[in-house]
């Protein structure tokens, strides 16, 4: 009689350990965020709501609202990347590859421009040309651009920046950011 407890406390414990884990399982897949892509700019997204109740006379109803539409906006974002930090000599020329990705939900075109901030060495002649294959060195005869082309939500595009440290960068220890 004893033997045939024992099994059954131990069977107990493992049940209740399996649902645990189970539950356990569940909390964690409740709490992962949805990996469903954000609508397009332009999609229509429909919306209607039904009602079921019981009237006075016990009868039960059921009611639906008109359907209400509403229409993505375009929403634009975008991520530079990377950051770079390279030597020159006074006067060098130095090229940087950046890649630009359309975090937005609809195709954008990115004007290109750059300013010297406060404390930043006097850049000159900075340039963008497109890298098409991606490879960090402008295209070959590649014209200078002012923007990208059209990207496509989630796309790429690669660019190399190219600029002339001015002549007081030896200054500041040869630094070229």
């Amino acid at each position: 009689m004893f033997k045939a407890l024992r099994g059954t406390h131990k069977a107990m414990r493992r049940s209740k350990l399996i649902a645990m884990l189970l539950g356990l399982l569940l909390l964690m897949g409740a709490a992962l965020p949805g990996f469903a892509a954000a609508p397009t700019a332009g999609t229509i997204l429909g919306n209607q709501a039904t009602a079921t109740y019981v009237d006075g006379a016990g009868i039960t109803r059921t009611v639906t609202s008109n359907v209400v539409n509403t229409t993505v906006l375009p929403v634009a974002s975008l991520t530079l990347t990377p950051a770079n930090t390279k030597y020159s000599n006074a006067g060098g020329l130095v090229t940087f590859p950046h890649t630009i990705t359309n975090n937005g939900n609809s195709n954008d075109s990115f004007t290109l421009s750059y300013a010297n901030g406060a404390g930043d060495f006097n850049l000159q002649n900075v340039l963008f040309y497109p890298d098409v294959n991606g490879d960090g060195v402008a295209d070959a005869g590649a014209l200078p651009i002012t923007t990208t082309p059209p990207v496509a939500p989630g796309g790429v595009y690669t660019l190399c920046r190219s600029r002339n440290c001015a002549d007081d960068c030896a200054e500041h220890q040869g630094w070229y950011y």
